[in-house]
């Protein structure tokens, strides 16, 4: 794969800040690529195979071939970054079991696949490009509120690999801000809401509907890709050194563990 600079990159403004987006090709993270191309960043976005909803894009950098469960992965994107310097890191590759087991049963080799991309896809990406963003600068890894142990979730009857996945990855957020305290970049955990998206499809909800978790007082209202995308953003520029690791919402709730 090419090195950074032999992409192309054309400076839209914003100083020239850059943003790199892991898993930009659709949902959430196509919606962030869009959030920071309208702030007039400089958006680096990476997945396995790109498509028309992002070559319609204009002022965008695509990578394609990155696939986060591969171990080669990380010294793919440290080469492909070589010599360059990040402002913000997203880590947004993620996916959902493919089976909710009852009773506490888990499909164990439909978990390692989800831990596999959503725990160690970022461990794999966050090895290369830990080093790569500048004084300043801003690593986010894309949560959710079913990571959260002290919300209930975890009490419904839905046995969730991906509940784990999340909760492990906010264990390996907290385990990384210290290093990168030290290196004057802040790191945020972040919960996107209830999304409207290829994930959430199974539910057959539309935005405004109400998803109530089975055997625990949780539920939550969907929102589209566009809502969560621009607060996110907006929730980013509150994140600094001062309040590195922090579990935030979309909407700029602090939540708890």
């Amino acid at each position: 794969m090419a090195a950074l600079d032999e992409l192309n990159i054309q400076p839209n403004s914003s100083a020239g800040r850059t943003v790199v987006i892991i898993g930009g090709g659709r949902g959430i993270g196509l919606g962030l690529v869009q959030a920071y191309l309208d702030r007039g960043m400089n958006v680096i976005a990476t997945m396995r195979k790109a498509n028309e909803a992002l070559n319609a894009l204009e002022n965008l950098t695509v990578i394609e071939g990155i696939d986060v469960t591969d171990d080669g992965i990380t010294e793919t994107l440290s080469n492909t970054f070589e010599d360059q310097s990040i402002d913000i890191v997203i880590y947004n590759a993620g996916v959902v079991n493919k089976t909710w087991g009852q009773d506490g049963i888990i499909d164990v080799s439909d978990g390692k696949w989800v831990f596999d991309v959503n725990v160690w896809g970022a461990v794999r990406t966050m090895n290369a490009l830990m080093s790569k963003v500048k004084s300043g600068g801003q690593i986010m890894l894309m949560s959710s509120s079913g990571g959260q142990l002290s919300s209930g979730i975890y009490n419904s009857s839905l046995a969730s690999s991906y509940f784990m996945s999340k909760t492990t990855l906010n264990a390996y957020g907290n385990l990384i801000t210290g290093a990168m305290r030290a290196k004057n970049v802040a790191v945020a955990l972040m919960h996107p809401g209830y999304v409207q998206s290829d994930m959430s499809a199974m539910t057959n909800q539309k935005p405004g509907d109400v998803f109530s978790f089975p055997n625990c007082d949780v539920s939550m209202t969907m929102i589209t890709v566009e809502d969560s995308a621009r607060q996110i953003v907006a929730v980013m520029d509150k994140v600094t050194i001062e309040n590195t690791g922090t579990y935030w919402a979309y909407d700029g709730t602090v939540l708890d563990w």
